[in-house]
């Protein structure tokens, strides 16, 4: 039995008429439904900034926004020019694009 209309035409469409949507796999059927819905199906639920109204789909989204963006929650510190992120990644990037520069 499914919750959701959608849920069911999906189970169709992979099961019964043997369709395969995408490449992906999930460990949890609560990830694989979220995905579904979210990529193939383009179900949104925004969670919305009460501070710059920027839309996210996630909470999680959110959460991080308000927290870099409007806190300034900014642990990776560059040591050669000590600018500031929220993100290793974006560190990583920045010192291999700005001063490992060839």
């Amino acid at each position: 039995s499914f919750t959701q209309k959608h849920l069911l035409k999906t189970h169709i469409k992979i099961v019964h008429e043997g369709k395969e949507i995408c490449e992906n796999s999930f460990n949890r059927k609560y990830t694989l439904i979220q995905h579904i819905s979210r990529v193939h199906e383009e179900i949104k639920s925004y969670v919305q900034c009460d501070i710059c109204d920027i839309k996210f789909s996630r909470k999680s989204s959110l959460t991080k926004h308000i927290s870099t963006v409007h806190e300034g929650n900014k642990p990776f510190q560059c040591e050669i020019c000590k600018t500031k992120f929220a993100r290793k990644d974006n560190l990583k990037n920045h010192i291999s694009s700005i001063h490992e520069k060839l």
